[in-house]
């Protein structure tokens, strides 16, 4: 009798370490399986590789406070500019865990085109992420102060880079990881184009040394214009794309200005986890970033900002970055 007790505790034992084990399944990034069942139940940070008060910051902010609402958790922004958001993307590869609480807006080119800026070269690309989705392709416009007196238009901005002195430009970074110094490139590759590069932390700093007068002209993105443009503050002479922006209707796409050249140029602002993230929590947040930035308030927001929403799922994200890789490397001359 004794023996037998002795037996079925031992079965007892051995089915109770069974069910353990099939109740805690590892995933291939040593999480088990069921932590998406309980994702989220704490704060989400979302890193942002650029300073406070740009389009790119604004949009993240908007972005969080919906997303809060929607997942039940706060989600709180943390900005770490410099480098073109290469600080931030270090940061969130190296310094932050994969268990779906921390992600980052996935800024480009300055993300995807690190791995072929040979002159600063990255030990990361966007290979090491897991793209979400797309919020906003952010289009590229060319301003001038209202008081200029050297230039009226792109045409005559050329003509002087090459006769008088090269145009100095504010931008987030020198190379070939900006979307402001890409096109600035196109413009040297397609028209001759002399500029000089005034490295700058984000949008508002650049914006900030255009209007003091210490660059000569301003690349930026529609959203980060169309208010001041609205309001008179500075000229906006160009949006390089194929067709004028909703935002900004009175002001012509580079097409139109008769150049013999075809420029286009943006950013594109998404969100991305690093990877090694369970992939039951990557489709919950997908999902909770398709209600957000489709909410009305998001896109109210958004609207007000002067940045059309363009959602674009992680198919279509993805096809997106291919094309704009391949654009930006032949605007530099490297191989993609």
């Amino acid at each position: 009798m004794k023996k037998r007790a002795i037996q079925c505790l031992a079965l007892l034992c051995a089915m109770t370490v069974i069910l353990t084990a099939c109740g805690s399944k590892s995933t291939d990034n040593g999480k088990t399986s069921g932590a998406a069942d309980s994702w989220p139940n704490e704060t989400i940070t979302l890193y942002v590789g650029f300073s406070a008060g740009g389009s790119s910051d604004l949009q993240a902010r908007y972005v969080a406070a919906e997303l809060g609402n929607i997942l039940g958790v706060s989600v709180i922004v943390e900005n770490v500019p410099g480098s073109a958001g290469a600080l931030c993307y270090n940061k969130v590869l190296k310094e932050t865990k994969r268990d779906g609480y921390s992600f980052c807006l996935a800024n480009m080119p300055a993300m995807d085109m690190g791995k072929y800026d040979t002159a600063n070269p990255r030990d990361f690309s966007v290979d090491d992420f897991a793209l979400i989705c797309n919020h906003v392709t952010d289009y590229n416009v060319l301003a001038i102060r209202n008081d200029e007196k050297r230039f009226s238009d792109v045409a005559s901005i050329v003509k002087y880079s090459k006769e008088v002195a090269p145009v100095l430009v504010g931008a987030a970074a020198t190379g070939i990881t900006s979307d402001d110094a890409t096109v600035l490139q196109k413009l040297h590759s397609e028209l001759g184009l002399e500029y000089e590069i005034v490295p700058t932390g984000g949008a508002k700093e650049t914006e900030t040394l255009f209007i003091q007068g210490n660059t000569d002209i301003l690349i930026a993105n529609v959203a980060d214009v169309t208010v001041a443009s609205k309001a008179g503050q500075y000229n906006v002479l160009c949006v390089f794309s194929e067709k004028r922006s909703g935002m900004l209707p009175d002001v012509p796409a580079f097409s139109e200005l008769g150049l013999n050249a075809n420029i286009v140029n943006f950013s594109a602002r998404g969100y991305a986890y690093p990877k090694g993230v369970d992939e039951a929590i990557i489709a919950k947040m997908a999902a909770a970033l398709e209600k957000a930035i489709n909410s009305e308030t998001v896109m109210k927001q958004m609207s007000d900002l002067g940045a059309e929403i363009d959602f674009r799922s992680t198919d279509d994200y993805n096809a997106l970055i291919q094309a704009d890789v391949a654009s930006g490397c032949a605007a530099f001359g490297v191989q993609p």
